[in-house]
């Protein structure tokens, strides 16, 4: 991540979910935010997703267009 959390404080993975933001190289935003697909269809042409950003202690979800082109995260059965 380029930056951290509000006032400095560091990110500690608290979660374990060791994640990395997910932007093409090409991307002003690389670096700064991650998106992750849900398995959960929102519309017949959408999915819903989960953001994290370096800047922001919290999380934000949404519905986008599948072509948006979303991190997957791979969990071991």
């Amino acid at each position: 991540w380029q930056v951290d959390n509000p006032g400095g404080v560091p990110s500690t993975n608290s979660s374990c979910f060791t994640a990395l933001p997910g932007w093409d190289s090409e991307s002003p935003m690389v670096g700064l935010y991650g998106d992750w697909w849900s398995s959960t269809d929102a519309a017949s042409a959408g999915a819903w997703f989960f953001g994290l950003a370096g800047n922001n202690p919290g999380t934000d979800r949404g519905t986008s267009p599948k072509y948006y082109g979303c991190s997957i995260r791979c969990i071991k059965g």
